[in-house]
């Protein structure tokens, strides 16, 4: 469910609430329920710690709906999600998804051909920030500060990147397949299998 669907539920909850108060209480529906939704100094204390519950729980949810505002920290490049290679995948099938996304998502994209790309460009879609770089000496410290590290590279390729960003406190996502060569998924196994 979307956070706003619960405003939706509130007043049906307050409406069933109320009811049971007028029938247990003795009094009209229409009392029941105003007083859930305006207590008085004669109000038992279990309707004002609900009708308390439910201004939080309004307020709470149309916090939670309004986009939040990012805050960088400082000297560091705070990502959602990096993702290691910018070929066709990633162009035409990943980028796209991402942009369609109800989120706001601050994107890198760290090329490994550096003919493919220009240097340090910056595109904002929907709310989305998308930043294309060439991989640098800098790339694993800030792929290290994401969320999600995105591994779309050559299949060849997957074992040595994984190797880099396993058991780091990242989440690590690697495009199909896991790997080309045979003798690399033994390896694989072994590394997605130990602790640290």
């Amino acid at each position: 469910m979307h956070a706003l669907e619960y405003i939706i539920l509130i007043p049906i909850i307050i409406i069933g609430q109320g009811l049971c108060f007028s029938l247990t209480n003795h009094v009209s529906f229409v009392e029941g329920v105003s007083l859930i939704l305006n207590p008085t100094y004669s109000t038992p204390n279990y309707i004002c710690i609900l009708n308390i519950l439910y201004m939080a729980v309004v307020v709470g949810v149309v916090i939670n709906a309004l986009p939040s505002e990012r805050i960088k920290e400082k000297g560091k490049n705070k990502y959602d999600l990096s993702i290691i290679g910018a070929g066709d995948v990633v162009v035409n099938r990943l980028i796209p998804a991402l942009e369609r996304m109800q989120r706001r998502l601050n994107v890198i994209i760290y090329d490994i051909d550096d003919s493919r790309i220009e240097k340090n460009r910056r595109d904002c879609i929907n709310g989305n920030t998308f930043t294309y770089k060439i991989k640098d000496e800098n790339f694993k410290k800030n792929a290290l500060n994401s969320s999600i590290v995105w591994i779309a590279t050559p299949s060849s390729t997957h074992l040595t990147y994984l190797e880099e960003f396993v058991n780091k406190n990242v989440f690590v996502a690697i495009e199909k397949p896991l790997t080309s060569l045979k003798s690399e998924y033994n390896a694989l196994r072994k590394m997605l299998r130990s602790d640290g």
